[in-house]
């Protein structure tokens, strides 16, 4: 029986690609999203994977999200934390809400969804935990309108990620990774002037 993996955000963009490259690879694949309705059945209708609706934000939803993918496809083996947002301000104009979406949804959101899957994952032995985060997370952006809010939550996810498998290797021997994209063409990166995906 195939593996499960559960993609945050796994309907559009970055995550689409995740989901679609672990339906690729033989893994029973789950994505969810937060919105986006009418983008999430088209992608489950092209793809043929499920999709599901929940905010990451809200740690009871991830909770009630994750027992749902968990009995309608069987335990969740491998979770690909990707969902994020940005509320594009610069700092001297950015709200405190503005500032607390992004830290709830690109950093609490992390935990949300990792804590309820983690029990499971250490009584199978087995499990395998994806953080997307940026290359910002480990090297900012210089003059970015959206970097304040956006570059200190993706370098707690990098590095929230890299304690949790120094801590947690020794006893669980499963990996946890963090992944560090460069600037790709997805719907974020073009309204900043982006249209190819760079890399050697």
């Amino acid at each position: 029986m195939a593996r499960v993996a559960l993609v945050t955000g796994g309907s559009r963009g970055i995550g689409a690609a995740i989901s679609i490259g672990l339906k690729n690879a033989g893994y029973q694949v789950a994505a969810s999203y937060a919105g986006n309705e009418a983008t999430a059945a088209e992608f489950s209708a092209e793809t043929g994977i499920k999709t599901y609706k929940w905010d990451v934000a809200d740690y009871d939803a991830c909770a009630a999200g994750i027992a749902q993918v968990e009995a309608d496809l069987g335990p969740v083996e491998i979770l690909v934390n990707n969902a994020g947002i940005t509320r594009d301000a610069p700092f001297h104009k950015m709200t405190r809400d503005q500032w607390q979406q992004v830290i709830d949804t690109n950093l609490s959101g992390v935990f949300n969804m990792t804590h309820p899957i983690w029990p499971g994952m250490r009584e199978r032995k087995f499990g395998r935990i994806i953080t997307i985060s940026s290359i910002n997370g480990q090297k900012g952006q210089f003059a970015s309108v959206w970097c304040i809010q956006y570059d200190p939550p993706d370098l707690a996810r990098y590095a929230r990620t890299q304690i949790r498998q120094d801590h947690y290797d020794q006893f669980d021997q499963w990996p946890k990774r963090p992944v560090c994209p460069g600037k790709l063409c997805c719907l974020k990166s073009r309204r900043f002037g982006y249209h190819q995906v760079t890399g050697p």
